[in-house]
């Protein structure tokens, strides 16, 4: 089947790439500055919530300034065009060669570790906000109280996530004769497209490819599972709660729950995108890579759909817009008296 693949830049993806990055830069700057000024009833929760916005807001940077990928699907293959390989020259995979004694040692810079490391990192602190709201409610009712080891475990493997996510991407890889070897023998019609491009990769549908997806399917599987759990005992336990506590601090944590309600909801419609990426991939549309490109433009806006997502359903941010609009347009109409009275003693006192 002949597929639909352009190889030569998109005039489109470029600029939607920085639109949405100057947008996602100013919103989640606005929501940072607002969990440390704004959102001090909260507690140590906020900082929590803090860290997932915080890598957010690199997430997008990485992805819509210093990345920009460029996809080729449905061929697992990409190439990028941002900042990193404008000024710099670091394409997708890339990596400075040492040696040592007879050894050769290879240390990546990659763009794909780093981009699956924050989004990785990203998943991990929003999971990591829903345990630790669970545990604060559970310490409160003496039930359902996690051992501090698993606190540690789960700090651990942010620590070595970028690690795994090097390893994996490592297996998987091959060197960029082989794939044009590939590409010569199962593809030969796109040989002389993929020879043009500089800094393009591309990943074999083997049998260590299927097993490294099959794992992070688990993996994800496994995250899915657990928070719907901590979801629903959260509420569970909330309902114990409310006739224990007083209202002032009830309202305390239904606002944070509802932060966290929102932020997760937001995250379902725009990793849904990728969702379908990956089925694109699989099924190998003819069309996957507009679709493609479509789906990661949409996963990029996720935290600027989040930052509106808490201005409009979270009370701290909500109240804090309503105060800034009531002092503007007070603000405007203050001034609008003044300049009619300005007016009016010019006319008619000389």
């Amino acid at each position: 089947m002949q597929y639909n693949i352009d190889f030569t830049e998109p005039y489109w993806i470029v600029p939607c790439y920085h639109v949405i990055g100057i947008i996602s830069f100013f919103l989640n700057s606005l929501g940072i500055y607002m969990l440390i000024f704004q959102c001090k009833k909260l507690g140590t929760f906020r900082f929590y919530l803090l860290a997932y916005l915080s890598m957010c807001f690199l997430t997008d940077i990485h992805f819509t300034f210093l990345m920009q990928a460029v996809p080729l699907f449905p061929f697992v293959a990409g190439y990028v065009v941002g900042i990193l390989y404008e000024w710099l020259g670091v394409s997708l995979y890339y990596s400075v060669v040492s040696f040592r004694r007879t050894e050769v040692i290879e240390f990546i810079f990659d763009l794909q570790i780093m981009g699956f490391s924050f989004v990785s990192l990203q998943l991990q602190f929003l999971l990591m906000t829903f345990i630790q709201k669970h545990q604060t409610i559970a310490i409160i009712l003496k039930t359902h109280v996690l051992p501090k080891f698993l606190f540690f475990a789960h700090y651990l493997l942010c620590l070595i996530t970028p690690l795994l996510i090097t390893l994996g991407i490592n297996i998987v890889h091959i060197q960029k004769e082989e794939q044009l070897r590939y590409i010569a023998e199962f593809y030969p019609e796109y040989l002389p497209n993929f020879q043009q491009l500089s800094n393009f990769e591309l990943y074999i549908k083997n049998y260590i490819y299927v097993i490294m997806a099959t794992v992070l399917i688990i993996f994800l599987s496994g995250g899915c599972l657990l928070l719907g759990y901590i979801i629903t005992d959260i509420f569970r336990l909330l309902s114990v709660l409310k006739l224990q506590i007083s209202p002032g601090t009830l309202k305390k944590h239904e606002d944070a729950i509802r932060s966290l309600i929102v932020q997760i909801s937001t995250i379902i419609l725009c990793v849904s995108p990728l969702s379908l990426l990956m089925v694109s991939i699989l099924w190998e549309f003819r069309n996957a890579q507009l679709l493609s490109s479509i789906c990661l433009l949409l996963f990029t806006a996720h935290s600027s759909i989040n930052i509106i997502s808490l201005f409009l359903f979270f009370p701290p941010f909500r109240e804090f817009a309503s105060k800034y609009m009531r002092c503007m347009r007070k603000r405007r109409v203050t001034t609008e008296v003044r300049g009619s009275a300005a007016l009016f003693l010019k006319i008619f006192i000389p």
